[in-house]
């Protein structure tokens, strides 16, 4: 399994669907993208993405 830390946004205002998990040393190339299951908001406040406890029944990418 893989493991994520959270991410924090601060002082943001945005609304989104999901994201997308790139490896920046790798020209950007996607690793995983992900839907929230409905939109989510932040307005001028912090936006947090909290990535599941990294395990093998709930890490965000798991190779078996």
């Amino acid at each position: 399994f893989v493991d994520f830390a959270d991410e924090v946004f601060s002082n943001l205002t945005i609304s989104a669907d999901g994201c997308i998990i790139y490896n920046s040393s790798a020209s950007n190339k996607a690793i995983a993208v992900f839907s929230f299951g409905s939109t989510v908001s932040s307005t001028a406040g912090d936006f947090t993405i909290v990535f599941p406890t990294a395990d093998a029944s709930n890490a965000v990418i798991r190779i078996a």
